[in-house]
């Protein structure tokens, strides 16, 4: 089966991050797409706390009967087991744990910078990742789509993503009610937020 793992901090999960995992299966480009919430990010970003961030996640699976039920899922090994995240120590760690399984790497055009940086604590490099997995990149407003790396696949049929996480919280954080939260974030997220007062500044 060929997976699709998509990694990042989902911190929150948005709109935009549905938007992404249906239009990869609409396309049949996987046969499953798997949510990688990273533990401790290599990067050194701020985050709310795994057990938050896994909550929100499992809230926009798809129910039973639902369109792309049983597609979608979440792998957790990256907060479960791995003090700081690496692409490459998870893919390998994933393809060991799950040989019957061919995986793929998805990010958004944002990383293109800072994809040379990318090395874990083996030294393993952007260049092993490229050698050893398929790594997709799709669009995001403001991050031109072009890779100097030939291997990459661009997914450049793809609207551009417009919501970020970071648009989320600032939504949240300043209580504007100008903003649509509904534009977005899925209802169900938007009511865990505001039960768990997340982000909130009183």
């Amino acid at each position: 089966m060929k997976i699709m793992i998509f990694g990042g901090s989902f911190n929150p999960p948005h709109l935009g991050h549905q938007q992404i995992v249906n239009s990869i299966l609409e396309a049949g480009l996987s046969d499953q797409v798997w949510y990688l919430p990273v533990g401790k990010h290599d990067f050194s970003k701020k985050m709310i706390s795994p057990k938050q961030r896994l909550a929100m996640l499992k809230l926009i699976l798809p129910k039973r009967g639902e369109k792309f039920f049983d597609q979608v899922k979440i792998e957790d090994c990256e907060i479960r087991y791995f003090p700081t995240s690496y692409t490459a120590s998870t893919l390998d760690y994933l393809s060991q744990r799950y040989p019957q399984h061919q995986f793929s790497f998805l990010m958004g055009s944002d990383n293109l910078a800072k994809f040379h940086l990318w090395q874990d604590q083996l030294g393993r490099n952007y260049q092993y990742l490229l050698k050893h997995y398929p790594i997709y990149v799709y669009p995001r407003v403001n991050f031109p789509l072009t890779s100097p790396y030939p291997a990459m696949i661009l997914l450049s049929q793809f609207s551009p993503l417009e919501i970020s996480s970071t648009q989320v919280r600032e939504a949240l954080q300043s209580a504007d009610k100008r903003v649509d939260l509904t534009e977005l974030l899925d209802p169900k997220i938007i009511n865990y937020l505001k039960k768990n007062r997340i982000y909130a500044t009183s």
